[in-house]
This record gives structure tokens, C-alpha cells and sequence, in this order.
């Protein structure tokens, strides 16, 4: 996620045998340059090539050519193993894969789906390398009508057997536990993608605030919500995306504007209030990323010892539902 997922927390998962992403959407150059740099310093290239990926907006891209093509290169440049493209008008997100493979066609490619119809046109009009199919349980953005992912990616792995061309599908949505991992793998995921529980890992670039949020909210604390960009003012994503965090005050605030029909007319507003929140340390206006499976995390750990967990509980799960059989 982005504002979270940077480089030591990336470096250290990948140090631990997972796959990490660099969420970079909102990235300056720089930024880039030292979020790569201490990714790499946490793991070494493997054969010339990061054994991590780069996450990238779409919308905020624009097209091939245009005044964002100068930092897809220096992503390309990196050499990660994989650049994930999330977000964006078919016809971009089409361009900018054919762009990247034409300038390194080594590097995989990594699509969101929150439809049926995404997973179909990732998967046969674009070649996607890896397919990550996200339900509405997910923190973070995402669409806001999405179905619940188990029922998405049932729907996909059934409906990819008629597809000409077979990929990887991994699921995402609500996944913080082994058994949660063991689940997905059951119904035919090939993986999953996990991220609230990799913001509460002492790498991650949250706060103390934000972790202690986190560590204390349960399964009913979260929320889809257009407030937490509306307060940022981080708007301009696609249409239906919205996003899932804690509920706070920030939320409060947005809702009871749009009942009174004011989200226009008070936004500066809100958005004042926020900003002097955020500068004096008051937590209940933070903005926090939840997916739904906060209930399941209960401290900080070390990213290498999530992973650790989530293999080992992953294994032990799936041990102990084949003795069910």
C-alpha cells in the first residue's frame, strides 16, 4: 500500500523468501532512489535482477510519452523482478505493459482485478504474468462495488478454463492469517497477497500511532469510504474506486456532510481540520488502511517472522484439513 509499503519493510519480506512491492504511486524521483536503495540493501539482486517488484498507478501515469515516462524508466532502470499496474483506463494500462516489455522484457507484470470482466481482459488482451484477484474485504483503494473475493475467484479460476492462455491467480482481500493463505490456496489460488498485516510490522512506515490503531481495532472496525482521499484531497481515481480503513472522526465528518449535502461546499473545511490534526498528533482523525481481517492481528512483528508465521500456519492448516477428508 502505498505510504507503507516502502523499502525496508519490501527488502526484509523479500529477505524472507516473499514476494514484496514498493507501493511508488505517489513517489517523487527521489523518493524512488531511496526506497529502492534500501530495498536492495536488505536484499541483494539475484542475478542481476531485485527479488522485489514496484507498484504503480496507472491514472497518475498518463500515457507512454507523456511527463511520467522519465520515471517508468528509472523503475524499468531498478531491474525489479516484477512492476504491478493498478488502476487505470484499459487503453493505458495497455500501452504502458507494451512499453515495459519492450524495455525489458524480463520483468513480469502484475494486474489487479476486482471484476470478472478485469480478470478476463488482464488475462487475454494484455498477457498479464500474474493475476491478483481483490474482493471488497481488502484495505486499502479498491472498487467499491467488488464482490466478496472468495466468490470473485471462484468466478475466475471457473470462467479461466475458456480463456486461451493460463496464468497464476492469486487472491487478496481480508488475508491475515495462515489459515486464511490455506483457504485461498484451497479453492485454486496459486498464492495470496497479504497487506493490513505487513502494515503492522515494525518496518512498515506507519506510525507508532497508527500501528497501536491497529493492534487495537477488531473485524467490524473498517470501513469503504471515499473521506480518507477526500481529506488528502488525493483525488482523480478511477471511477467506483474507493477505499477501506478505520473508521475515525475523518469519516464522521465526511458522512455527516453528505447527508446535509455539503460534501462540496465544506471541503476545505474538512480538509483544514484534518491537516491541524494530523500536525498536532491527534489520532482520531488519522487515516488508517485496514482490510477486513484486522480482528486477526494482535501485535508488531518483524516482516521476516510474518512470513515465517503465515508459511508455517499456512502448512499446518492445510495438514489438518486433509485429515478432515
Amino acid at each position: 500500500m502505498a505510504g507503507a509499503g516502502g523499502g525496508e519493510l519490501v527488502g526484509a519480506v523479500a529477505g524472507a523468501g516473499a514476494l514484496g512491492f514498493i507501493g511508488a504511486g505517489y513517489y517523487s524521483d527521489a523518493d524512488l532512489a531511496q526506497q529502492l536503495a534500501l530495498a536492495s540493501a536488505k536484499a541483494a539482486p539475484v542475478d542481476g535482477r531485485l527479488p522485489f517488484g514496484v507498484g504503480l498507478l496507472v491514472w497518475r501515469l498518463g500515457m507512454p510519452g507523456g511527463p511520467h515516462t522519465a520515471f517508468v524508466d528509472a523503475v524499468i532502470e531498478a531491474r525489479p523482478c516484477a512492476i504491478w499496474l493498478s488502476y487505470g483506463e484499459q487503453a493505458a494500462t495497455a500501452a504502458w505493459i507494451g512499453y515495459i516489455r519492450t524495455r525489458d522484457s524480463a520483468i513480469r507484470i502484475v494486474s489487479t482485478a476486482n471484476t470478472l470482466e478485469e480478470a478476463r481482459v488482464a488475462v487475454t488482451a494484455w498477457r498479464t504474468d500474474l493475476l491478483c484477484v481483490q474482493g471488497i474485504e481488502a484495505g486499502g483503494h479498491g472498487l467499491g462495488s467488488a464482490p466478496p473475493r472468495d466468490a470473485l475467484l471462484s468466478a475466475v479460476l471457473a470462467e479461466s478454463a475458456n480463456w486461451d492462455v493460463k496464468v497464476p491467480v492469486i487472491a487478496a482481500g481480508g488475508i491475515a492469517t495462515g489459515a486464511n493463505v490455506a483457504a485461498v490456496l484451497v479453492q485454486g489460488a496459486a498464492g495470496a497477497a497479504v497487506g493490513t498485516r505487513f502494515l503492522v510490522s515494525d518496518e512498515s512506515l506507519y506510525s507508532a500511532a497508527q500501528k497501536d490503531l491497529l493492534v487495537a481495532a477488531r473485524e467490524n472496525d473498517t470501513v469503504r469510504s471515499l473521506a480518507f482521499d477526500d481529506a488528502r484531497n488525493t483525488v482523480g481515481w478511477p471511477t467506483g474506486i474507493d477505499g477501506r480503513g478505520l473508521k475515525s472522526d475523518t469519516v464522521a465528518d465526511y458522512d455527516a456532510a453528505a447527508a446535509r449535502g455539503a460534501l462540496e461546499t465544506e471541503a476545505e473545511a474538512r480538509r483544514a481540520r484534518y491537516a491541524a490534526a494530523a500536525a498536532s498528533g491527534e489520532t482520531e482523525r488519522l487515516i488508517t488502511w485496514s482490510g477486513t481481517g484486522i480482528g486477526s492481528i494482535t501485535s508488531v512483528l518483524p516482516a521476516a517472522e510474518i512470513v515465517a508465521r503465515l508459511t508455517a500456519d499456512a502448512a499446518s492448516a492445510l495438514a489438518d484439513a486433509a485429515q478432515l477428508l
